[in-house]
């Protein structure tokens, strides 16, 4: 693992900052601020959430200085290397938006040395029965909106040539954040699965390209996860995808975005999962993915694909199942 110069800290950018997966993600990198009981451990210096509506950035910048307040200690070293909260009123899916936010942060503040894109939406009907600009609506901010981001941020966090030379230099993260139905089809998600499967692919040419770099690239595959986002997905959810994307749980947003910045530090893996459903899915459609620094993760592609595969038929059976037995009972 590559470690960044203990005397600076990192700076975390998280799209859709305000709420959910994004905002649990902010408060985790609030957490681990400058501490003397962690001096081997990353740390933070600046935190900076993007997202568009004004009154929930301040709301959610609010509760994390009282986050950061509460764990402030009498150490001087500590508060004078106080982290920075920063917000940005920004639309991902506007490239002058974010790519004008980008530029006026990046001159304020050293430029991210973690990426997460968290930013996106939900919409859960059948096939027919999705407005046709769902479809769009979503390829843009789920999609192009993590496109844009990276493309605005991408010039100010590539490394220069020294910087690759130097033995314990951070390289950088950059998080998609994906979804299990981004790994597999659901029922009711055809608008929703294709934006998150598009992240998949961009993932892996963005592998290819930018780990010569320093960059190291990661992709997340949350289940279903308590946040707002998630209760106005529900509405209208039809009953077969709601049966059959509960089979992995409902996640406490906290626990994910702990995991999604642990993975993000240690640079160990590509798929970030969760869960053993979410290790099952990833591993079974690991195909040609990256590789990645994770002995277990190599190890457990190589000679559980195949096994892992059978499994999957009886998974398949029983989504089968609760499509048809729902199809009977509406009829």
């Amino acid at each position: 693992m590559l470690i960044k110069d203990e005397k600076n800290g990192l700076h975390a950018v998280i799209t859709g900052g305000s709420s959910g997966i994004g905002f649990a993600i902010a408060k985790e990198c609030v957490k681990r601020k400058k501490s003397s009981q962690n001096k081997n451990s990353h740390f933070f210096s600046f935190v900076t959430i993007i997202a568009r509506n004004k009154s929930k950035l301040d709301k959610a910048a609010d509760e994390l200085r009282i986050i950061l307040s509460l764990s402030k200690s009498d150490n001087k070293e500590e508060e004078e290397s106080s982290l920075k909260i920063t917000t940005i009123r920004s639309d991902v899916t506007d490239w002058e938006s974010i790519s004008t936010a980008a530029k006026r942060l990046c001159k304020d503040c050293p430029a991210p040395d973690i990426l997460f894109n968290v930013a996106g939406t939900a919409i859960a009907r059948s096939f027919l029965d999705l407005d046709i600009k769902d479809f769009s609506n979503l390829m843009n901010l789920n999609y192009i909106g993590s496109v844009y981001t990276i493309r605005a941020f991408l010039p100010s966090m590539l490394l220069k040539s020294e910087e690759l030379k130097v033995k314990n230099k951070f390289r950088k993260t950059i998080v998609l954040t994906s979804s299990m139905a981004g790994l597999l089809g659901v029922y009711g998600y055809s608008a929703y699965a294709a934006s998150k499967f598009a992240l998949r692919g961009l993932s892996e040419v963005l592998s290819m390209e930018l780990e010569p770099h320093g960059i190291h690239i990661q992709i997340a595959y949350p289940p279903d996860t308590d946040t707002p986002g998630y209760k106005q997905e529900n509405i209208g959810k039809p009953t077969e995808c709601f049966l059959i994307s509960a089979e992995s749980g409902l996640w406490d947003p906290q626990v994910i975005g702990e995991k999604m910045v642990t993975e993000a530090l240690k640079q160990n893996i590509y798929h970030v999962y969760f869960g053993l459903d979410g290790w099952f899915v990833s591993t079974l459609c690991s195909g040609m993915s990256p590789f990645c620094r994770s002995l277990f993760e190599n190890i457990s592609q190589v000679c559980l694909m195949g096994f892992l595969r059978f499994i999957s038929f009886f998974y398949l059976k029983k989504f089968s199942n609760i499509i048809f037995r729902s199809k009977t009972k509406s009829d």
